[in-house]
């Protein structure tokens, strides 16, 4: 599926991803392709051999901002 009207937002994940470190995050109102754009980062980074770590955040983690990180983390396991 092709990401329509994206190329700036896709140029700035090249970026990112170009520079062999750093965090993608997306906010926004619901339903603007967020998930998709990430879905497509994520993609990107995982062709590039790189580690990918993700979480949606909830009401919830407005009271513990560092949960939604933390399950990110989580999903990744112990390093051996």
């Amino acid at each position: 599926m092709d990401l329509v009207g994206r190329r700036h937002a896709l140029s700035a994940v090249a970026e990112v991803l170009e520079a062999g470190s750093g965090a993608l995050v997306a906010e926004g109102p619901a339903g603007i392709g967020k998930s998709r754009l990430l879905q497509e980062a994520a993609g990107l980074a995982r062709a590039r051999g790189m580690t990918v770590a993700y979480a949606r955040a909830t009401e919830l983690d407005r009271v513990a901002p560092l949960s939604t990180l933390l399950r990110a983390l989580a999903r990744l396991g112990t390093p051996t």
